[in-house]
């Protein structure tokens, strides 16, 4: 597994959050933060770096590379992504207290669009969200050990979910009968996975499906 490599993300494992400014809640508190975390998946921005209210909290990510988790408050948000010095996208969303949030930026710089998911648990299974991030592949499935996942075939921008039991598995994302890519992948129960689509399939960086694991976020 490769951890937050810069140009190919095989499997991204949560990064240990940063405590929040104020000190972690104690027991029988409610949460009152959100854990956040951000992927670059436009090919043609090459370091990335997003702000949540103001406060940068995550910075020089490569093509397919994801930040370590940050906490940050919970509430209504908003969300800018920058490269360099250039504001490339700003909007607004809800972040859930005590929920894992990823946040990726997909498109490309002149046309992104920013898609968030929270991490929800089913107990003894694996909890998958689907996108589908790469603006050229066309619609595409996924398949877990050769039997189709999800409801169909996603769209560019489109995602599902679906749940899966713990173990290794084979994953291939399929446009009509063609495997776009696939990787063995080892599943963890209780767990909550971003498999993402991303790449070119016309060109540089190649397609390739990112595995992005969250761990429970206990505030």
């Amino acid at each position: 597994m490769i951890l937050l490599a810069p140009l190919l993300v095989s499997s991204l494992l949560a990064g240990h959050p940063r405590a929040p400014a104020g000190g972690v809640p104690r027991a029988g508190q409610a949460p009152t933060q959100a854990l956040v975390r951000f992927v670059n998946l436009c090919p043609d921005v090459a370091s990335l770096r997003a702000t949540v209210n103001g406060t940068e909290v995550a910075k020089d990510l490569g093509f397919e590379a994801a930040s370590h988790g940050e906490r940050v408050p919970a509430g209504n948000a908003k969300i800018e992504f920058w490269s360099g010095e250039k504001e490339i996208l700003s909007t607004e969303m809800t972040l859930s207290a005590g929920r894992p949030h990823g946040i990726a930026l997909l498109g490309s710089a002149a046309s992104p669009k920013a898609d968030a998911f929270k991490a929800t648990w089913e107990k003894d299974r694996a909890h998958l969200l689907v996108l589908n991030a790469s603006p050229d592949v066309g619609a595409a499935q996924l398949f877990v050990d050769g039997r189709a996942a999800g409801t169909g075939a996603l769209a560019f921008g489109a995602r599902e979910e679906a749940v899966e039991t713990a173990g290794k598995h084979l994953l291939e994302m399929k446009a009509g009968n063609r495997t776009v890519v696939s990787k063995e992948e080892t599943l963890l129960s209780d767990r909550f996975y971003g498999l993402l689509l991303a790449g070119l399939s016309s060109g540089s960086p190649k397609i390739d499906l990112a595995v992005i694991r969250f761990e429970k976020s206990k505030s």
